[in-house]
């Protein structure tokens, strides 16, 4: 049985957690324990790593990580939000010009793969519209772990539940990104309430990621591209 290794590079410690954890264990159930997921932060600076501080040095980073592992796939989990602020080419452009979150996504993830060669082996992926996108899609778990939360405070993120039953169309603006959401009604610290949710959910990973995948249309895609490698694509 041939293995199959994929190099996902993430922003930053929590997306590598979540990863590590969460999507590991489920593309192992799926596939046989065929596919193999690693996490690979972000190299920023020589030595240094987390977030993205532009894009000339991610196209690095993934072109990197393709020639060290020859017979290896990468991948990214990059979030959609940041990217204004990396100098990806083309930005503004493929805003002005496609009118929905998911055909700016696919032109965006195509600028990426031609960037890198269009080799098979990469699959460009950008999250809608950041990873705490997530949390929103498996909300009823996530509001669990942490018992400082209250009634009320769990109530206001009910709301934006309701109002954005795809969670990936949530705003990504400054003030109502997904995380800027969590932060200013929970009180959110990320690398914290990552490492609460992953405990209290690892045993769940199949759950999970199933219900993440039912509500996120595009993490959805993302997901089966990967299994396809295995031939179990609708996992």
């Amino acid at each position: 049985m041939r293995l199959i290794n994929v190099l996902v590079i993430a922003e930053g410690k929590s997306e590598c957690i979540f990863i590590r954890r969460i999507l590991a264990r489920y593309f192992l159930h799926h596939s046989g324990s065929r596919i193999i997921l690693h996490a690979v932060q972000n190299e920023t600076s020589y030595g240094y790593f987390g977030g993205i501080v532009n894009y000339p040095k991610l196209v690095q980073n993934i072109t990197r990580q393709l020639n060290y592992h020859p017979f290896s796939y990468v991948t990214t989990f990059i979030d959609f939000y940041g990217l204004a602020t990396i100098e990806f080419p083309f930005y503004r452009q493929v805003l002005e010009h496609t009118s929905t979150p998911y055909e700016q996504t696919t032109r965006l993830e195509g600028i990426l793969a031609h960037a890198i060669g269009n080799i098979e082996r990469f699959i460009p992926y950008l999250q809608l519209h950041e990873f705490e996108a997530l949390y929103f899609a498996d909300y009823e778990r996530f509001l669990k772990i942490d018992p400082k939360w209250t009634s009320k405070q769990k109530h206001r993120i009910l709301e934006i539940v309701d109002r954005y039953p795809n969670p990936e169309l949530i705003n990504n603006s400054f003030e109502t990104a997904p995380s800027k959401r969590l932060r200013h009604i929970l009180h959110y610290h990320k690398v914290h309430h990552t490492d609460l949710y992953q405990n209290a959910v690892r045993l769940q990973a199949y759950q999970v990621v199933d219900h993440m995948r039912y509500k996120c249309p595009h993490f959805n895609e993302w997901i089966k591209k990967i299994l396809e490698l295995s031939g179990h694509g609708a996992g």
